[in-house]
């Protein structure tokens, strides 16, 4: 088959805007990168622009608790945890390589598509892996480079797939770089630095694909160190380069024994059978480890119906032990609240759920964190004054009592004719937060359709609460 004439290649640069679903995607990255760069970015903010997509949560934490991640053995329960652990910078990156992977997998036909997608994700990780063998300084930016190394390949493949698949059945393996060049009028690292740059990734990474190849000899600066790992994971995962020369030459590049290079290699593959359904490769599910079958098989024969009936017991009981130890090493008292709400909304299904406090003069109530439609703007301007009758939320608090409200409205939370925005609320449970025998506030949790909310859910949303209230009793002192 002959290859497309070069002289109709389409105008591949100046069409990147008009491919994929930016609209969506490349608002979550743009509101990850105002976050971050703010000077007061907190925990909650960023976890709450990525838990607005179950999926991409589900996604980002399943990465986060691969043995390449996992801090002290003990799994990752929630995006918030994460946020802390990793920092802020690691985790807007990591989320938009998932977002962009996200949005070439499904547009890709046949299995090549796939297996290409999958090469490029173990090459991140195996380029990760290697990173922190050779003492490069940023593992997390090792495993983004080495995720796009193929980033233009993979890019043209899903948008252009007709005249891809033309130059793929007319040219061998080892010309196909040049063939593309010509079919397109682009080189394909040309193209990876233009779309890191249309999706806002910090400058360095579309540089990096602007640089010199890499080095063929002895590194020892941070920047050989990148390009020479990212080569090599290329070489490893690529398949067309032989086990025995990728080992030669780690050794030549860095004076290690390859037995370090197979190690990583081995972290790497680990990770991959571990995450690699999230992202919708087709593997089987990565069985849990003993350690965490052991404490769900333990802790479930112990736990209460109400649990049982409408959570999810392993969540929950990892969402709770990972709170628990963070107020024990008396962590900031947002980030513990923040892992407390998000923690209630995910393992329980709500939709909404809200942190409200007293203030210093204990006759309002006025709004802390939360997540949801809605949560925010309505903890803007959230004050409630506390008075019999002043709606729900100060009811609770008056009598220390938790409230179920099986069918209700944002309006019965409040005094009648105070807004309460775009909040949405169907169904309702307010619990007092009680510390040294006084009540402080309340915590909320919504859902804005069916289930509606009833008294089995009460017990899961009084354990979060008791958290809630354990850890502001600790930051009193």
């Amino acid at each position: 088959m002959a290859e497309p004439h070069p002289e109709t290649h389409p105008d591949v640069l100046s069409e990147i805007a008009t491919k994929g679903d930016f609209p969506a995607a490349a608002r979550v990255i743009q509101r990850l990168n105002d976050s971050v760069r703010r000077d007061d970015c907190k925990t909650i903010v960023v976890a709450r622009t990525i838990l607005q997509d179950p999926g991409l949560s589900s996604k980002v934490l399943r990465l986060v608790n691969s043995v390449l991640y996992r801090h002290g053995g003990e799994p990752v329960a929630t995006i918030s945890r994460a946020v802390i652990l990793l920092g802020f910078d690691a985790i807007r990156d990591l989320t938009g390589g998932i977002l962009l992977m996200d949005q070439l997998l499904p547009r890709g036909k046949g299995e090549w598509m796939r297996g290409a997608c999958a090469r490029s994700f173990r090459c991140g990780l195996v380029a990760q892996a290697v990173s922190a063998r050779v003492g490069y300084s940023n593992p997390e930016e090792a495993y983004l480079l080495g995720l796009f190394a193929n980033l233009g390949t993979l890019w043209l493949a899903a948008y252009y797939p007709e005249r891809f698949a033309a130059v793929r059945a007319a040219t061998e393996d080892e010309r196909r770089v040049a063939a593309i060049e010509r079919a397109f009028g682009v080189r394909p690292a040309d193209l990876a630095a233009r779309i890191l740059e249309h999706w806002g990734f910090p400058p360095h990474y579309a540089a990096y694909f602007r640089r010199s190849p890499a080095p063929d000899g002895p590194v020892d600066d941070q920047a050989g160190k990148l390009a020479a790992t990212v080569s090599l994971a290329v070489d490893y995962t690529g398949g067309d380069v032989p086990v025995e020369a990728v080992l030669a030459r780690f050794e030549k590049l860095f004076g290690l024994p390859p037995e370090q290079f197979t190690a990583a290699a081995c972290v790497a593959e680990q990770a991959f059978r571990e995450q690699a359904p999230a992202l919708g490769f087709p593997l089987p599910k990565p069985a849990r480890s003993e350690r965490a079958v052991d404490v769900a098989g333990r802790a479930g024969r112990d736990v209460p119906d109400g649990i049982r009936a409408t959570a999810d017991v392993p969540s929950t009981l990892a969402v709770v032990g990972e709170i628990t130890g963070a107020i024990l090493a008396n962590e900031n008292i947002n980030d513990i609240l923040s892992m407390v709400l998000e923690g209630l909304a995910r393992t329980a299904h709500y939709d909404s759920v809200l942190l409200a406090l007293l203030d210093p003069s204990r006759d309002r109530v006025v709004g802390r964190l939360g997540f949801g439609e809605g949560v925010e703007e309505f903890l803007r301007t959230m004050v409630v004054p506390l008075d019999p009758g002043a709606g729900v939320l100060a009811d609770a608090i008056l009598a220390r009592q938790p409230r179920v409200v099986p069918k209700g409205s944002p309006g019965d939370l409040v005094p009648r004719g105070v807004s309460t925005g775009m909040l949405r609320v169907a169904s309702f449970i307010v619990v007092p937060l009680v510390v040294r025998r006084k009540a402080v506030g309340a915590l909320l949790a919504a859902r804005a359709g069916s289930p509606p909310v009833g008294d089995a859910d009460l017990v899961v949303v009084q354990l979060f609460s008791n958290q809630a209230s354990l850890a502001l009793d600790r930051a009193a002192g």
